[in-house]
């Protein structure tokens, strides 16, 4: 019989075949074909008709195959896991553990040569002044200004490094800051190389009434640094040498990692669809103050440095030790992708800088990194002003010219309210005493023996006096006005005499006299004697009201006091 698997002639009756020893499960006919596969009756020949046809069954055993592949798979998935474990074990606890991330992240980024910056920087003041009053008067202006207990403003900063070119560094930053009910404040600089520009773009309408702002707003400035430059004070310089300069990049590039301190394994992030190593910092103290002392060594300001570490006390090194911020890490080229740190004004104040009912403030910091050594197109603005011929405009006046008038005001407004807290505090004198204090002759108020008001009338102190109504007496704002004038005529009447620069709350500029019964215009602003010096001026110089020539030396008072002379005697005014 023919074997299904090679095809050789067996015998009939053979339990396999001789060629290639397949195994038969039944006898075969001559004929039969192989390679067939379903179980076959056939008479193989017509002789043999009569005789018995026999069933043929095929058997490949697969069964023996079917676990020889499940074996390799299952073998094939054991050392895959296998391998993958000792892969994810080897980066996590040997070649990536936090402290390695950190120090690869610090060689990535010396290699960098280009990015941009997003910051975000959103503050929260509390002017809830329930803890104490020893600062009302902040936490009053505060709330006056924005009329809310939680104030909100925001600084955000966008912009560009790009050290590409080798031969030159550019830099571009945009600087918004939002100050809420104020308004707004926007500020554009770049540096290419040396020099350096920048532009205002926008000021908040509450500086309309001090600042011309046209004057400011959209207007570049250019300032080249180390260039001869006629300004009117001097721009201080930094002399660092170039080796200095290389140390100091050696040191912080060898020991920066070593301030921080992993604080907490945030494990593998997702951040803007990119997977991130996220970790908790602090900051080391020993390691800070090693750099400090270290970047001091090669330092040729060394009292800077001294003066950083001596300014620390134990509590704010506390504090300090205390901060901690959040950092996410590229997973693939160990490049920050995103700082972020949350602190407070207890954070912050040094210890010996905090008060009691200071206003509270909260922040938020977020700094996010991109576009890493891709070029930025930076370029030097055509129309940029000289900073020093900008400089030179606001020294003559030709920009702050309301600034000047603005503190004319606030003087003046000053002198009216020195006079009327004067004035109350010689009422309540009177309710005392029955009598305002009396004065032979017109004396000078806040000098001398006229600095106090207590129980005995005007002193020069009030320790050991009383009953004080007022322990300082103030004096005239200067420039300009003319210092306080008093002079008790009687129990009942008393002149003080001052003057404004401008019109103010009603009164008009020139002179003023203060009564028991309000503030008028003084009715010594007249020149009895015509010497070029008001009376008020004859009051406050001590000259003879109704005598142009009071030392009688020829010249007229007014002429005197005008070009700086004396006119009780000889001299200058100041011998």
């Amino acid at each position: 019989m023919r074997c299904p698997q090679c095809g050789a002639e067996n015998l009939i009756n053979s339990p396999s075949c001789a060629n290639c020893h397949y195994q038969f499960s039944g006898i075969y006919t001559a004929s039969s074909q192989p390679n067939s596969s379903q179980n076959v009756v056939h008479t193989p020949n017509p002789l043999l008709a009569q005789e018995e046809s026999y069933v043929v069954t095929r058997s490949y055993r697969p069964q023996k195959n079917i676990i020889k592949v499940a074996l390799i798979i299952i073998g094939v998935l054991i050392l895959a896991g296998a391998g993958y474990a000792g892969w994810y074990g080897y980066d996590k606890y040997i070649a990536n553990t936090p402290n390695k991330v950190l120090q690869k992240s610090v060689k990535a980024m010396e290699a960098v040569k280009a990015f941009t910056f997003n910051s975000q920087f959103e503050i929260r003041i509390s002017t809830d002044n329930s803890q104490g009053a020893d600062n009302e008067l902040g936490s009053a202006l505060l709330a006056g200004i924005f009329s809310d207990k939680l104030l909100r403003f925001s600084i955000n900063i966008t912009g560009a490094f790009d050290e590409t070119d080798t031969n030159i560094k550019k830099t571009s930053v945009v600087t918004s800051v939002d100050l809420g009910m104020i308004g707004s404040l926007s500020l554009e600089t770049r540096t290419i190389g040396k020099t350096f520009y920048a532009k205002i773009k926008k000021i908040p309408p509450i500086f309309g009434g001090f600042i011309d702002v046209t004057q400011f707003e959209n207007k570049w400035l250019v300032y080249q640094a180390g260039e001869e430059s006629e300004l009117p004070f001097k721009v201080p310089k930094l002399e660092v040498t170039d080796n200095e300069k290389e140390q100091t990049m050696a040191i912080i590039k060898r020991d920066l990692f070593k301030v921080f301190e992993i604080r907490k394994d945030n494990g593998i992030v997702l951040l803007d669809d990119k997977k991130t190593y996220n970790y908790t910092l602090g900051f080391n103290k020993n390691e800070t103050i090693n750099l400090i002392n270290n970047l001091k060594n090669v330092s040729s300001d060394k009292e800077r440095y001294e003066e950083m570490l001596s300014d620390m006390k134990d509590e704010d090194w506390q504090k300090f030790s205390e901060f901690k911020f959040d950092i996410w890490i590229d997973k693939k080229n160990y490049l920050v992708k995103k700082v972020q740190a949350d602190f407070d004004s207890a954070q912050l104040a040094k210890a010996d800088e905090a008060q009691k009912g200071d206003p509270e403030f909260k922040g938020t910091l977020a700094v996010a990194f991109d576009n890493y050594n891709t070029p930025s197109e930076i370029s030097a603005p055509g129309d940029a002003v000289k900073f020093e011929d900008f400089i030179k405009d606001i020294m003559q006046g030709t920009v702050f010219q309301a600034l000047g008038d603005a503190r004319e005001k606030s003087r003046d407004a000053k002198r009216v309210a020195d006079i009327k807290q004067t004035q109350t505090a010689l009422e309540l004198y009177y309710v005392d005493h029955n009598s305002y204090p009396v004065t032979d002759a017109p004396v000078l108020l806040g000098q001398g023996a006229y600095i106090s008001l207590c129980d005995k009338g005007f002193a020069s102190s009030s320790i050991g006096q009383g009953t004080c109504y007022m322990s300082s007496i103030p004096t005239n704002p200067e420039p300009g006005g003319i210092r306080y004038i008093y002079h008790g005529l009687s129990a009942n009447e008393y002149k003080i005499f001052f003057q404004l620069e401008a019109d103010t709350g009603g009164l008009l500029a020139g002179e003023h006299v203060a009564t028991p019964m309000g503030l008028l215009e003084s009715e010594l602003s007249d020149d009895q004697d015509h010497d070029g010096l008001s009376d008020l001026g004859e009051v406050e110089h001590n000259t003879i009201i109704d005598n142009p020539d009071s030392d009688g030396d020829g010249y007229t008072d007014g002429a005197e006091i005008k070009n700086g002379y004396n006119p009780l005697g000889a001299g200058k005014l100041n011998d």
